[in-house]
This record gives C-alpha cells, sequence and structure tokens, in this order.
C-alpha cells in the first residue's frame, strides 16, 4: 500500500508541538503556542485512526488477521516503549535504595506500564508520563479498531449512523467530566483522568471516517488555500483558552484532508527525505522527551547546569531529545520490529509467510 508522506512529516511537527509545551513547563518559559500543545495527542489519535485504517481496514477479516495485525501493532511500538519505561523503573529503583524508601517502588504501577495497560482501568500514572497515550492507544487498537472496521465497511446505514452518534456521546460524556473536575475554562481536554478511553474513541473514529472518505475517492478543491487557514486557525488554537479544544476535530479533519490533496512545491516539501525520516522516529522522540527532561532536571539540582538563557535551552533540551529519538529508533524500534516480526513469521509458518514484507 502506498505510503502517505505528508501524513508521515505531519507527526514529526505535532511531536515537537506537545515537546515543546512539556520543556515550555519544565523551564518555566511559557511560549504562547506550546501553551495547548496537549491538543497534539489529540490530532496524534485521530491522525492513527486514519492510518491504521488505511493499512488494514480491507485486511482484517478473520481471527487470524486480527492477531496478525495486533502483533505488527505490538512489534511498532513495543520496543521503543519497553525500553523508555525500563529507564525511569531502574531510575526509580537506584533512588528509592538511595533515599531509603522502599515503598516508592510502586510494584503494581510497574507491572500495569510493563504491560501497557496503566491507563485502562481508571487512570494510572505513566512511569515515562507521555507514554499513557500509548497505553491509551493500545486499548485502541485492541477494540476501536476493529469496530470501526466491521462498521464503516460492512454494517448497514443504521449501525453506521449509530457510531457515529456514539463517539459524538463519548465526546460529550469526556467533555463533561473535564468540565466537573477540572473546570472546562482552565484546563480543556489535559485532564488525567480515567476517561482516557473516551478521549481516544471519537478521535480515532472520525480517523475512521476521514479514511473512508479518501478511499471513496472523495478530494477537496483548493487543497493549499484549506491547508493554510488550517494551520492559521491551529495556531490560534494552540494560544488560545480552553473552550476551544473542540475545534481541534473539525480542524484535523480539514488538515488530514488537505494534506492528503497537496500537489506541487507544498507536496515536495512534506515528502523530503529528511523531514519523512523524522516523522517516521517520532515515535521514538516522543517517548524520549521525558527522560531528557529527568535527567535535565537532577543536574540543575546538582548545580551541574545553570540555566541563564532559557530559550536557548529549550532549543538545545529539544535538539537534545530529537538526536535521542533518532537513536531510539535506529537502534531499537527497527531491529526489534524486525526480529518480532520475523520469530511471529517462523512460529505461523506457511500461513503468515508474508508477515515481515507486508
Amino acid at each position: 500500500m502506498q505510503k502517505i508522506y505528508s501524513l508521515t512529516s505531519l507527526r514529526f511537527f505535532l511531536a515537537v508541538w506537545v515537546i515543546c509545551r512539556h520543556l515550555s513547563s519544565a523551564l518555566q518559559y511559557e511560549l504562547a503556542w506550546t501553551k495547548n500543545g496537549y491538543l497534539a495527542v489529540d490530532v496524534f489519535f485521530i491522525l492513527s485512526g486514519f492510518i491504521l485504517s488505511y493499512c488494514y481496514d480491507d485486511k482484517i477479516k478473520t481471527i487470524s488477521d486480527y492477531f496478525l495485525y495486533l502483533i505488527k501493532r505490538i512489534a511498532r511500538i513495543y520496543p521503543a516503549y519497553f525500553v523508555t519505561t525500563a529507564f525511569f523503573i531502574i531510575y526509580n529503583v537506584i533512588n528509592a535504595y538511595i533515599n531509603q524508601e522502599p515503598d516508592k517502588l510502586m510494584t503494581s504501577l510497574t507491572i500495569k506500564n510493563l504491560l501497557m495497560i496503566q491507563s485502562w482501568f481508571g487512570f494510572n500514572p505513566s512511569l515515562n508520563y507521555p507514554a499513557w497515550s500509548i497505553s491509551t492507544e493500545f486499548l485502541a487498537y485492541i477494540v476501536i479498531l476493529p469496530f470501526c472496521f466491521f462498521i464503516l465497511n460492512k454494517a448497514k446505514i443504521f449501525y453506521k449512523i449509530l457510531w457515529l452518534l456514539l463517539s459524538i456521546g463519548a465526546l460529550c460524556l469526556y467533555i463533561n467530566h473535564y468540565h466537573a473536575t477540572a473546570g472546562l475554562s482552565t484546563h480543556g481536554f489535559n485532564v488525567y483522568t480515567h476517561m482516557t478511553f473516551f478521549r481516544i474513541l471519537p478521535a480515532f473514529i472520525l480517523g475512521n471516517y476521514i479514511c473512508h472518505i479518501y478511499k471513496k475517492g472523495i478530494q477537496i478543491k483548493y487543497a493549499h488555500t484549506f491547508l493554510l487557514l488550517t494551520i492559521i486557525l491551529f495556531f490560534f488554537v494552540a494560544e488560545s483558552k480552553a473552550p476551544l479544544d473542540i475545534l481541534i476535530y473539525p480542524l484535523s479533519f480539514l488538515l488530514i484532508l488537505s494534506l492528503l490533496n497537496i500537489t506541487g512545491i507544498v507536496y515536495k516539501f512534506f515528502s523530503t527525505r529528511s523531514l519523512v525520516f523524522l516523522g517516521e522516529a517520532s515515535y521514538c522522540i516522543y517517548l524520549a522527551q521525558a527522560i531528557n527532561i529527568q535527567i535535565f532536571s537532577a543536574l540543575i539540582k546538582m548545580n551541574v547546569i545553570i540555566v541563564s538563557n532559557k530559550m536557548f535551552m529549550l532549543v538545545m533540551l529539544l535538539l537534545t531529545i530529537i538526536l535521542t529519538g533518532i537513536g531510539l529508533y535506529i537502534y531499537v524500534e527497527k531491529p526489534m520490529r524486525k526480529k518480532i516480526l520475523t520469530i511471529a513469521e517462523n512460529a505461523a509458518k506457511p500461513s503468515a509467510a508474508t508477515l515481515v514484507h507486508s
């Protein structure tokens, strides 16, 4: 299946947006466009719903197809997830030993994190804090997407409408919950609650609908104009107060459809090899941020680093995170994914003979 380079590159910009928000918080140096950087996670969810639907919605027809799909997803996300989580497990063990606080080892939470289920049953903190979204996505891989594939491809129009209403209902439920627990006007979607499933459900369903529209051959005219307008509105929402968080859904819809229809110099920009590579490494870059911030914070406390220019430090930390993520992608994700798929292929021969090459 043809790779959509423009969406791959988009993932890098989204990762940078959310990372800059965390960096500005760590440095206590607020930039207007990073204030609502948590919304990048919702765009990630929508984008994941689209990409996985694009790749798999016509391939999962049997139980064996479903398990093959899950093996591919685990091979993609778990190696880098495990390495970054292991860093924080080791860090917590050392910290508990030095401070003689064994109760801080959090054995139950550690097991949930290793299994990627910490966000499934009530919100449990991720040891690598951005990884709460990975745990939530993992649940979506298992539950939401298979239903999306069935509803949009095989079900009657009644069930398709019902599925759409379910997604709207889930979004309303989430909005009502964060309004009740944190205050809509101050926190928006940036709320760590046991409602993470209801945050990702409408996003994945929207991504699935966008894919359905795209595969129907429906195109939008003036894609470049829509793209420019959408980017301007994104910056507006990025600096706004929380009531505008809901606009991330229609804006993501327009952004993805615009990027799917761009041509010429704009398409060439998003298709450059370096940008596409950064997009492919964006998952690892996203996971690497907390490690670098943790090390940076420790060095600050030890007076090894003195921050005199916060903007310069933010840029340096961002570059360090990107380089760490690239290393994680090249030396962990890619080789381990290949190894996992090879093991699965050998275990399932001859039924999965094309597993590694798909």
